[in-house]
């Protein structure tokens, strides 16, 4: 259910605008302003400005996500069951009424205890995500920057996790780059790209890692787990 709290609604012959528009949506609060109106060849245009704060990713409030965002966080199987805020997600839409749609997403996203599965399972994430995203064919264009405070895989942790994700619209490739973390003492860089025929593949050179405590760390995971080459 969605409640409204306040803020103000026009409606009108030229299109549609709001103001401070809060709404109460799934355990937390969304904060919506911004204008719609006629665009090119009798279409549609506007912009949308999004603050939030909610307790869980859940699917009616991810059914709101533009699709060129959904789609970005879908072929990184992203989840979460915990608090998710963004203090200025930026949405652009430009629809003719012949031609390409467009819509741009723009802005930092931050999240609680997710996971994500770009070849294997990362888990206990905190952290944020930088949208810079646009549709080309239909595609997700452009690039998600992230910034992760923890993370976890196969039973070991990593810290001050950074990297960028740069979507390919013309060919549908996910490149990692740039990937950069803290391990046991150590440092780890990273590249990767993930090919929707063949999936997720990742390469990643160590410095300086206290080995021991990685291989100890990887004894605690879960039976039938798979230690990494």
């Amino acid at each position: 259910a969605i409640l409204h709290l306040g803020g103000d609604v026009a409606l009108g012959p030229a299109g549609a605008r709001g103001d401070a528009l809060e709404l109460a949506l799934d355990r937390g609060i969304v904060r919506l302003d911004g204008a719609f109106g006629e665009g090119r060849a009798g279409g549609m245009a506007g912009e949308l400005s999004i603050a939030a704060t909610v307790d869980t990713l859940s699917p009616g409030l991810r059914a709101l996500f533009p699709k060129v965002a959904d789609d970005a966080l879908e072929a990184l199987s992203f989840r979460t069951d915990a608090s998710i805020w963004t203090d200025g997600l930026r949405i652009v839409l430009d629809a003719p009424a012949d031609g390409e749609r467009r819509v741009m997403v723009t802005g930092e996203v931050g999240f609680a205890d997710a996971s994500f599965a770009p070849g294997i399972e990362l888990r206990h994430i905190d952290g944020t995500i930088d949208f810079a995203l646009a549709t080309v064919g239909g595609r997700a264009a452009g690039t998600l920057g992230f910034g992760l405070g923890q993370l976890e895989f196969l039973g070991r942790r990593a810290t001050d996790v950074a990297g960028v994700l740069a979507f390919d619209g013309g060919t549908g490739l996910v490149r990692l780059e740039e990937l950069e973390a803290s391990m046991y003492g150590g440092r780890i860089a990273g590249r990767g790209s993930f090919d929707p025929g063949d999936g997720w593949q990742v390469h990643v050179a160590c410095a300086n890692v206290g080995f021991g405590r990685l291989v100890a760390a990887g004894g605690a995971q879960p039976k039938g787990a798979t230690h990494p080459a």
